[in-house]
């Protein structure tokens, strides 16, 4: 997991994909290491193809689709995966982790109140905008595929970390009970379905969503 003082916190995942890498020459792509080398390319692409198609609004593509967007054939597809749930993990978290690594936030509990506001807002737009189309899948794929649900609830967890040591000095000043309710309601106005209710169903811009964030935390922690 990243360190909840940064980005949004994930499973780790690559960033760079091996598909990404230059173009290597024939003479290293044959023998055992040549088809390893192969494998990997392959693989990267089909995932590179799975988060294009998410980011694209596709939530649910066919892997034959899937494959044709990687080049690769739709049966080699379950040669570089267990199944589709398989694929679709993997991809989830390696969009997650580049995410992260985007909406890493900067002297971590530090500057004013406002500022430390701004902070957790511009890591969470940031991220949410990042992996869009994988967080969606995420939550629509939550209760069918293994391990996204527990990733999902530690994500969380962390994030409320993230906010108890962001705003510890306002926080300190509570009883326990309030500290966790002001937490708690933080974390749900930030959460991503918030962040999806006013982007696609009220049509609201990061701007407009900020804003809203902005007042409603700084009442919170008045």
């Amino acid at each position: 997991m990243a360190d909840p003082r940064g980005g949004v916190p994930v499973d780790e995942a690559p960033i760079i994909h091996p598909a990404d890498s230059p173009p290597t020459d024939r003479s290293t792509t044959t023998g055992p290491d040549g088809r390893s080398l192969r494998r990997d390319r392959n693989r990267a692409a089909v995932i590179r193809a799975l988060l294009e198609m998410m980011r694209e609004g596709h939530l649910d593509p066919p892997t034959a689709e899937i494959a044709q967007r990687a080049g690769v054939s739709h049966r080699s597809v379950f040669r570089y995966f267990d199944d589709l749930g398989d694929l679709v993990r993997e991809a989830i978290s390696v969009e997650f982790a580049a995410a992260a690594a985007a909406s890493t936030i900067h002297e971590f509990g530090k500057g004013t109140l406002q500022h430390r506001i701004d902070a957790i807002i511009t890591a969470r737009l940031t991220a949410y905008d990042h992996a869009y189309g994988a967080s969606r899948v995420a939550r629509l794929k939550s209760g069918q595929i293994p391990d996204i649900d527990p990733a999902l609830a530690e994500i969380i967890r962390l994030l409320r970390v993230q906010l108890t040591e962001q705003f510890a000095a306002e926080l300190s000043c509570k009883c326990a009970s309030e500290r966790d309710s002001i937490v708690d309601a933080i974390l749900l106005l930030t959460d991503f379905t918030s962040y999806d209710i006013q982007l696609r169903v009220l049509g609201y811009d990061h701007t407009r969503i900020a804003t809203v964030w902005r007042h409603a935390i700084g009442a919170l922690l008045a």
